[in-house]
């Protein structure tokens, strides 16, 4: 419901702003075709300029729907664009005789209620800014009583004598008798004016000395001194009139000093944060748009049919065609506003179908969670972003700048399992809290994409632990199997030598038997020794990896090895698969190869890569790996490696392996 309302208000704030826009054009189209005197130029141009206080109020009300100072300002804009746009024509119809008493009539009422709403935007809208509340609840019956002055003047003003406005035209809507009561009552709401403008201005500034915000005390301080010359201008306006050297314009000058409570109140807006100023950047851009298109649309209407329609007709046709030009056109100018000066993150539904393509695109869980920062921080031009989990970075984009780092909880199975930590780019392009919003609702999205990546990681660490613990187990057995059972046995067989050597019993019979069991425990110990061979190569152990794969090279006809000169230290795991893999891979290039010459290379970078290739026929047709191949394959994927096989040009076959080096730690 919450959501509903603020939408529609949203909705009715855009609305006012556009008939604000429509209706101060028509008032400057119609001075500029009407042959009017200055004074009615100075009205029109008035009106244009104070659809700044329309624009900045709407920026409020997008803001915060209920924000009453917001809608103050709209109310202000349309009544000054609406007022200006009813005398101008007015003056028209009268100048041409083609006036009704009807039209004066609706004049009358629109300058009532206009001004009215100009005086309340300049009172209880600069008393309530901007927050939309009074600074404290002692000020609530001020505030009452400037709703009731507005009200007088407005029903006064209705039917007082004379029409308010540049021409002397007498009120049809004037009680006949009481006209002379309401103009007594319109003055003393007049008089009520300056103390009620001086209490707006009071009231702006104890909110400044209450305050302890730095940045709202600062975006006050333009808004007190324009609220004081507000008030001031009726102080000096009031006596002039009342001594006879009143002029329209005066006015209209006094007036145009709320153009500067727009301007005070937008640098409050956009220097020092009291809204987003992305948003005010692309209200402001669309609604200029859109003046455009009203203006256009009324110089080729008036243009068109100013020879064929006269009068209030075409002001009609003038009317409706300029709010059918601008209104169905605002939704599509603030969409494309929003995406040249928001980029995607204007469309929150656009971000989410990013990102979910980038994750669908990511071929691991490892790869998930960088394509996801990288998608934040091009959406919403992030300098810096990273993943952290229990105070530790598992993953980050860019670098930081120290211009101050925001958080963002990533939730999980109602817990927070990190922060997304992320740093805005520019220093006119900060996060602002539309972006925040959307970052929020991004996170659990987020959250399960950094649970994945650390579920990965933690299997893929175990899987490294297991494999580390089985080398370095086989490593230990090979230790105990070689330096205990091996010398063991050896000395048995010394043992029996000596025996046999200092038999004196039936010498014969004696050294027979012992020969049997000398050869005996010759073969256990020779069995030992393969099958601590077979737990790990001794040839590593003493020539090292290079040494002893280019051992086995040249036993089996290599015509070539190359490695580094010289290998950094690697995992037990790591040196006892390569070996095993390259001697099978060596094997089969010298058996299948019909004997031709192969090549090894063996080098250490970011991972370790072998190769073996030769020049023999190549893969046959239909080929399916074998026994061999598959143990081969099944040895790199247990280390996280690849095994690739393939054909090479123009003939031979080429066996390439790639295993990281960050397994284990060696002994």
């Amino acid at each position: 419901m919450t959501a509903t309302r603020t939408g529609a208000g949203r909705r009715i704030g855009n609305l006012l702003l556009a008939a604000s826009v429509v209706l101060a054009c028509g008032a400057l189209v119609g001075v500029v075709g009407g042959g009017l005197a200055w004074t009615e130029w100075v009205r029109a141009v008035e009106a244009l300029l104070l659809l700044g206080v329309g624009v900045v109020g709407s920026f409020v009300v997008h803001a915060d729907p209920r924000n009453a100072s917001g809608w103050l300002m709209l109310a202000g804009s349309l009544g000054d664009s609406a007022t200006a746009f009813g005398q101008v024509w007015i003056t028209r119809a009268l100048a041409e005789e083609a006036a009704s008493v009807q039209s004066v009539a609706l004049v009358a009422v629109i300058s009532a209620v206009g001004s009215g709403a100009l005086i309340g935007m300049g009172t209880l809208g600069i008393l309530l800014f901007p927050t939309g509340r009074p600074p404290s609840a002692r000020w609530r019956p001020i505030s009452w009583s400037m709703i009731v002055l507005v009200a007088v003047l407005v029903v006064s003003d209705l039917f007082a004598s004379k029409l308010d406005g540049p021409v002397d035209v007498s009120n049809p809507l004037s009680p006949a008798g009481s006209g002379q009561v309401f103009d007594l009552l319109l003055l003393a709401g007049v008089l009520l004016c300056p103390p009620a403008t001086t209490l707006a201005a009071v009231a702006v500034t104890v909110r400044y000395r209450g305050t302890s915000d730095e940045r709202v005390r600062r975006a006050l301080r333009l808004v007190i001194v324009v609220a004081w010359l507000w008030a001031g201008s009726w102080l000096v306006c009031l006596p002039l009139a009342a001594a006879g050297d009143w002029a329209p314009w005066l006015g209209s000058l006094a007036d145009i000093l709320l153009v500067l409570f727009a301007v005070a109140t937008w640098v409050g807006i956009v220097r020092y944060g009291l809204l987003d100023i992305k948003f005010v950047l692309s209200r402001a851009l669309a609604y200029g748009v859109l003046t455009a298109i009203a203006l256009i649309a009324y110089a080729a209407v008036v243009w068109l049919l100013g020879v064929f329609v006269a009068g209030w007709a075409r002001v009609d046709i003038t009317i409706v065609v300029a709010v059918f030009a601008t209104l169905p056109l605002r939704d599509l100018v603030q969409r494309r506003v929003n995406l040249l000066v928001y980029g995607m993150r204007s469309d929150p539904a656009s971000v989410l179908t990013r990102l979910a393509q980038r994750l669908g695109d990511a071929a691991s869980p490892d790869d998930a969670l960088p394509a996801a920062l990288r998608t934040l921080a091009e959406v919403f031009g992030l300098r810096y972003a990273a993943v952290e989990v229990a105070g530790a970075t598992i993953v980050s984009y860019g670098a930081p700048g120290g211009e101050g780092l925001e958080r963002v909880s990533l939730p999980f199975a109602s817990e927070v399992i990190g922060h997304l930590v992320i740093e805005g780019g520019a220093a006119d392009d900060p996060i602002g809290r539309s972006d925040r919003a959307l970052l929020d609702r991004l996170a659990p999205q987020l959250g399960v994409t950094a649970r994945s990546a650390l579920l990965a990681r933690a299997l893929r660490e175990s899987r490294d632990r297991l494999i580390v613990a089985r080398d370095e187990e086989r490593r230990r057995i090979r230790r105990d199997l070689h330096d205990g059972l091996g010398p063991t046995l050896a000395g048995m067989v010394l043992d029996i030598e000596h025996a046999s050597r200092h038999l004196t019993e039936d010498p014969g019979v004696a050294e027979r038997a012992l020969t049997r069991l000398h050869t005996t425990a010759q073969e256990a110990v020779t069995d030992v020794r393969r099958l601590v061979y077979a737990l790990r190569p001794p040839a590593i152990d003493a020539l090292g990896l290079a040494g002893a794969i280019r051992e086995q090279a040249e036993r089996l006809g290599a015509s070539g090895f190359e490695t580094d000169e010289l290998l950094p230290p690697l995992p037990a795991a790591v040196e006892n698969a390569t070996y095993l893999i390259a001697l099978e891979a060596m094997t089969n290039a010298a058996t299948h190869a019909r004997h031709g010459p192969f090549r090894v290379h063996l080098a250490a970078g970011e991972a370790l890569e072998l190769e073996v290739a030769d020049d023999g026929p190549g893969l046959p047709a239909g080929y399916r790996p074998g026994v061999g191949i598959q143990s081969m394959r099944e040895r790199a994927a247990e280390l996280g490696g690849s095994l690739c096989i393939t054909d090479r040009n123009p003939r031979g076959t080429l066996v390439r392996l790639l295993l990281p080096l960050t397994v284990g730690v060696p002994e």
